[in-house]
């Protein structure tokens, strides 16, 4: 979800546009899960209740990436601290931000924000993986994310040969091992779960890529698509009466096996046939971040106000879709601009600091 460089973006276009897809898709599940939990369910999005999906094809895609953009890369410990100071530069900034607007809309409409259990302060503010719920619903991902991005930092500060056999290790434990080693929400838990197996599945697929086994029919790619909302339906049916840990399991048969055959199949035709995006769907690209994030508040804002003072009628309804697409976009925007933009330039001087280091 976390937009790369320009470079990158033109290199593997189709997945800039799967970018932009998948966080529209977390936007439109939640305005379909508000919007018919406020106004009458018959008002409800057709198909909102299968595209969470979008955050498997985020974990997918965010694992290929990393090593699509470090593979070979060697110079120890400077590059693993470079690699983790720019990501976090991606996540954090605009992170807080939303963060700090959605407790002030926690203070002011109390009633917007779920009231499960939240994690401790430093859990909501480092997305330390932890028991309890984030204020921000989609930030439970972004845990997983800096989880990951530790990890893949730590990787790197070892030579390329030594990264694939703890990548190979890291994947063989998590399949034969994952659901048995800790139930309780920690950074154990986030390395060996199950959904871990999605980001590795990037990683892997990377790899092949770069080595030249790649999958780019259409039919595979439409057949994937086909049976990761096939999934999420029926995951959707089974998951309430299974136990965490299988739910986790069944989530990666279901919808990270196809997410991941959708990244393969969109990453081959980049590979061998590369795709600039159009304007708008570059810019949907680069603010997917702040999309998904941005969305979150005002979606739980404008449909509480909403349930307060109007009337759950057909019209409202079609107000309250205008004016939380609306606003989410234009937030969007200016946080990437304003927020999301300066932060990766700061951490690109930062990190340019690091690597002139001797020693």
């Amino acid at each position: 979800m976390i937009a790369e460089s320009a470079s990158v973006t033109k290199q593997l276009g189709r997945l800039h546009c799967l970018r932009a897809i998948a966080a529209l898709g977390v936007f439109y599940h939640h305005l379909g899960q508000f919007g018919s939990a406020t106004f009458d369910s018959s008002y409800g999005l057709p198909a909102s209740g299968l595209l969470w999906t979008g955050v498997d094809l985020f974990f997918v895609l965010s694992g290929f990436l990393m090593m699509w953009t470090t593979d070979g890369k060697t110079g120890g410990f400077r590059v693993g601290l470079s690699f983790f100071i720019t990501r976090a530069a991606r996540v954090y900034p605009m992170y807080w931000i939303t963060l700090a607007a959605t407790y002030g809309f926690a203070l002011w409409l109390p009633a917007a924000l779920s009231h499960d259990q939240q994690c401790s302060v430093p859990c909501q503010i480092a997305l330390i993986p932890e028991q309890g719920g984030f204020l921000i619903g989609p930030a439970w991902t972004l845990s997983f994310e800096m989880v990951f991005y530790l990890v893949f930092a730590i990787l790197l500060v070892l030579s390329p040969q030594g990264r694939f056999r703890v990548l190979a290790v890291w994947t063989i434990t998590a399949a034969a091992l994952g659901t048995f080693i800790t139930t309780q929400i920690t950074i154990v838990h986030h390395v060996y779960t199950p959904l871990v197996l999605e980001f590795l599945a990037g990683v892997w697929i990377a790899v092949l890529i770069k080595r030249g086994v790649r999958l780019n029919g259409w039919l595979g790619l439409v057949a994937a698509g086909v049976l990761l909302l096939g999934g999420a339906a029926l995951f959707n049916a089974v998951s309430p009466s299974l136990p965490s840990g299988v739910a986790e399991w069944v989530r990666v048969a279901l919808c990270g096996l196809p997410a991941s055959v959708i990244i393969w199949c969109l990453a081959s035709r980049d590979a061998t046939k590369p795709h600039y995006p159009s304007p708008i769907m570059a810019k949907l690209g680069n603010d997917s971040y702040a999309i998904y994030l941005a969305h979150w508040p005002i979606v739980a804002v404008v449909s509480t106000v909403a349930n307060t003072w109007a009337m759950p009628t057909f019209p409202s309804f079609v107000i309250y879709l205008a004016v939380t697409v609306v606003s989410t976009l234009l937030l969007s925007r200016a946080l990437t601009n304003y927020i999301g933009s300066p932060a990766q330039e700061f951490a690109k001087s930062l990190t340019a600091l690091i690597k002139r280091q001797r020693g």
